[in-house]
């Protein structure tokens, strides 16, 4: 006598036996995603590889500082500790001895020069604040220059002129 699968477990075994591929977002998922502005800029040409690299370079520096710094979802997979809680670590404890030296060296001199630049008086926006939205939230440079009422066109240069000098913070130009 077979027993009636239930609908987890037979959920379960379709899932298991399909490939990698045939599990995909929905249409509707993919019209929601965002394309990397970076990337795409790269791609028109208005920024070179120095550029996409020194800004992969502040992203993943973003990245380290804020590791840790917010709580998490438990990994359902692993064991459950016991309830003692974990010692606080600070955000450089966190960081690789290279996270730790691209922070010190590039990212913390570099970020200092940029937040003293205004580049919108009405608002008082700084070049880093311009920056950030744009290699580390994503915004589109026209969202960018409406939001800072700035020229259309005065992000990008904005933007360039802080890659060229965090490349030369790195030594790379």
């Amino acid at each position: 006598m077979t027993m009636p699968s239930s609908r987890r477990s037979t959920l379960l075994s379709n899932r298991a036996t399909a490939p990698d591929d045939a599990i995909g977002p929905t249409p509707e998922t993919k019209a929601k995603l965002r394309h990397d502005v970076l990337h795409r800029l790269a791609r028109e040409g208005r920024l070179d590889a120095q550029h996409i690299m020194a800004a992969e370079e502040i992203r993943g520096a973003w990245e380290a500082i804020g590791r840790g710094l917010f709580p998490t979802a438990r990994q359902l997979h692993m064991p459950r500790l016991p309830t003692a809680s974990r010692a606080y670590l600070q955000p450089f404890e966190r960081m690789s001895n290279t996270e730790e030296r691209t922070w010190r060296l590039r990212y913390r001199p570099w970020a200092d020069e940029m937040s003293i630049e205004i580049v919108s008086p009405t608002t008082r926006t700084t070049r880093l604040q311009l920056v950030h939205d744009v290699i580390i939230d994503n915004f589109g440079l026209r969202a960018i220059e409406d939001l800072y009422r700035l020229k259309h066109g005065r992000a990008l240069l904005h933007i360039r002129a802080a890659l060229d000098r965090y490349c030369q913070f790195a030594g790379w130009s």
